[in-house]
């Protein structure tokens, strides 16, 4: 399907070296489907989770109107915002036209929804917006961070994720502890090391700001210190303990994406189901033990 709708064009680096940045041919459309692929059920299933981590390492208790109100409400804003992503990453990585319309639709509810969330607190529209802005400026042009390695692993290592826990915490009556936060913070930092290490034939397709390989070592560094301390919160309940249980999960998924034999972020895709499962499993037994 071919289609003459506007669509958005980014003259700045993004595009494959062997294709002109000023597309002026008619492009194929693309797929309301493409805009939120399947895979991006396991970062948006790790949202309400991070928010009942807060939650429970806060000491907070769950209410409908408050925490399940901030569960829905964070959910929804960061798949509009994965969406708003992915359409910037089809417009200026694979060239398919995404409607000027569709992408302000997308923002304008994320607009919404952060004003819904001022309704509930305005602590919480806060959070809301600082995500919103960081996530913008990761993706949209033409700030664009994801162009280069170091911004990402600020926002999606430590940003993002510290951000997402404290939704949770502000219903709580006690401090996150700070063990309990570096262990959240060490792992995604690793996780995103390892996802930027995979994609470093993309990043050299479009001219992105390649991460050097001497941080790989530190990305693998990053991710057992953050299990091990994990593992720790929960044998000091800081984390609740039935999580032990998940340790051979935890740990063979850790040593397949860190695996040499793993070549691609496809590969660590494929077990979007597990992960979504296992995703679900921890925040029923976050919100239970509250």
């Amino acid at each position: 399907m071919t289609g003459a709708t506007p669509g958005i064009s980014y003259k700045g680096k993004g595009a494959p070296r062997t294709q002109t940045r000023a597309v002026t041919c008619m492009r194929e459309k693309a797929r309301f489907g493409q805009l939120l692929p399947i895979h991006r059920l396991t970062v948006i299933a790790k949202t309400p989770v991070l928010v009942a981590f807060g939650l429970y390492m806060a000491d907070g208790r769950f209410a409908w109107q408050t925490v399940g109100a901030t569960l829905v409400l964070a959910s929804l804003m960061w798949a509009a915002l994965y969406a708003v992503n992915e359409a910037f990453d089809l417009t200026l990585e694979e060239h398919y036209v995404v409607p000027t319309a569709t992408i302000a639709g997308l923002v304008g509810g994320v607009v919404l929804i952060c004003g819904a969330a001022y309704l509930i607190s305005p602590a919480l529209a806060l959070l809301f917006v600082l995500m919103t802005v960081g996530q913008l400026a990761y993706c949209v042009p033409p700030i664009r961070l994801k162009r280069w390695w170091w911004p990402v692993l600020i926002l999606s290592g430590i940003f993002n994720p510290v951000l997402r826990a404290y939704c949770g915490a502000i219903w709580g009556s006690a401090p996150m502890p700070v063990l309990g936060v570096l262990s959240i913070v060490l792992i995604h930092v690793g996780s995103t090391i390892r996802t930027r290490a995979l994609q470093r034939g993309r990043d050299l397709n479009l001219e992105y700001q390649i991460a050097p390989p001497s941080v790989d070592r530190v990305g693998a560094v990053f991710t057992v210190l953050g299990i091990l301390d994990g593992a720790y919160m929960c044998a000091m309940n800081v984390f609740p303990r039935v999580f032990l249980l998940s340790a051979p999960f935890v740990i063979g998924f850790t040593l397949f994406a860190w695996s040499d034999k793993t070549k691609s972020m496809k590969a660590v895709r494929r077990g979007w189901i597990l992960f979504s499962v296992a995703a679900a499993f921890g925040l029923v037994v976050l919100l239970k033990g509250q």
